[in-house]
C-alpha cells in the first residue's frame, strides 16, 4: 500500500505481464522499483516488435465502444441474467 492505495510489486508480475491489457496503473519507483522497470522494459520490448500484433477485441466489448454502436445499457443487463 502506498497513500491508502494498492500498489503492483514484483509478486504482480507473472500474471501481469500474460494479461493483454494496455495498461496498469499503479506502479511506484519507491515500492518494489524493480516492478516498475520490469513492466516498463516489457511494455517497450511490446511496443518495438514488429511480430507483436495487438488484439483490441477485449476493449471492443467495454460500455463506451458498446455504446457507440448503439447498444442499450439495459441489454447488458438482460443478456448477463439470462
Amino acid at each position: 500500500m502506498a497513500n491508502d492505495s494498492c500498489v503492483f510489486g514484483v509478486l504482480d508480475m507473472a500474471w501481469l505481464l500474460k494479461k493483454p491489457h494496455l495498461v496498469a496503473h499503479k506502479f511506484y519507483l519507491f515500492v518494489q522499483p524493480a516492478a516498475y522497470f520490469c513492466i516498463y522494459k516489457k511494455v517497450r520490448e511490446r511496443a518495438l516488435d514488429s511480430n507483436w500484433t495487438f488484439d483490441d477485441k477485449m476493449y471492443g466489448d467495454l460500455p463506451g465502444p458498446r455504446m457507440t454502436r448503439g447498444e442499450s445499457v439495459q441489454e447488458w443487463f438482460d443478456k448477463k441474467a439470462s
